[in-house]
């Protein structure tokens, strides 16, 4: 996005758990700020600086707002007492779009082999796949729609179709990282190759945040194994625990559940900042130095401990 006319701060606020690698190429060249949610997306936001020779942006760890929305969702979900309809177990498979979706990249076959062995199944396609593969939808529809037990969701909330599954099946989407530290149930994450990952920004990174995730959510499948699918759901789901799932999201999300303090505090802030003239603006900032300097100088004397005199060897 290039920067508009007379803008002086131009923020971005992340959409998603995932990093910067999985934004098209030059996605934030033009941002000054940006509004993290949690310390592992600066990594890959100053990896990107780097090889391309940009400014550093302001980085502010607040949070992710659509999260906290998706877990107040999920919470009005459940005083409505949502039940499954029946006893099979549902799979959630989450395709992203483009070249990075495992649609694309497998087919639909895997599909099929889930219903076959008597898994109920839920397509969720990303709303980008109707907008810019409309005939692959076509295709991916007409392959699936009739399969026994296979249903798709078109609902623009994804809160139904995640509270009834038990696992999930997607590919780079961050869907996945939803799906885990919100409902607590396992990922299985089908391996989307290299060059097909080429536009965006992991194409600077050996391996990003999200796949050193994968085995922590749950399995990867590439197309060694991908026709035992129904296999690795059954153990997966058997295996698989969810000690460790809410530690990661405490890990890895800030202010869950109220980052939209965190960001208001900040545009106000900022609001407030750019409004000032240079010489408010320069009284500022020596007052802030100031402030910062005598922070230090408390610490220092804190380090010291208890001073205490003794009387008997004060000169006279």
């Amino acid at each position: 996005m290039q920067r508009p006319t007379g803008i002086k701060n131009l923020v971005h606020v992340f959409h998603a758990l995932v990093d910067v690698s999985c934004y098209r190429k030059g996605s934030l060249d033009f941002y000054d700020s940006v509004l993290l949610v949690g310390e592992h997306e600066v990594e890959s936001i100053r990896l990107v600086e780097a090889a391309r020779g940009l400014a550093g942006k302001e980085l502010i760890v607040a949070g992710l707002p659509c999260l906290d929305d998706l877990y107040r969702q999920k919470e009005e979900l459940k005083v409505r007492s949502l039940s499954k309809t029946d006893a099979f177990k549902t799979i959630l498979v989450a395709p992203s779009w483009g070249s990075k979706g495992c649609f694309t990249e497998y087919g639909t076959d895997f599909v099929k082999i889930l219903s076959r062995s008597g898994y109920k199944v839920i397509i969720r396609l990303h709303p980008h796949s109707l907008i810019f593969e409309p005939e692959s939808v076509d295709k991916w529809r007409l392959e699936t729609e009739q399969l026994e037990n296979v249903s798709w969701d078109d609902e623009v909330q994804g809160t139904t179709a995640m509270s009834q599954a038990d696992i999930l099946i997607s590919d780079a989407s961050s869907i996945r990282f939803d799906f885990a530290f919100l409902y607590e149930k396992p990922v299985i994450s089908l391996e989307i190759p290299r060059e097909s990952r080429s536009v965006f920004e992991s194409d600077y990174m050996e391996v990003t945040w999200a796949d050193r995730m994968v085995e922590e959510i749950g399995v990867k499948v590439n197309s060694e194994n991908l026709n035992q699918i129904d296999k690795v759901v059954k153990n997966t789901i058997a295996s698989f625990s969810i000690e460790t799932l809410g530690d990661l999201r405490d890990r890895y999300v800030a202010n869950f559940r109220r980052s939209s303090i965190t960001i208001v505090e900040y545009l106000d802030q900022q609001s407030e900042h750019l409004s000032l003239t240079k010489e408010q603006l320069a009284s500022r900032q020596r007052i802030e130095k100031l402030e910062s300097q005598i922070d230090e100088l408390r610490s220092q004397i804190g380090q010291l401990g208890p001073i205490s005199l003794d009387h008997s060897e004060r000169p006279s």
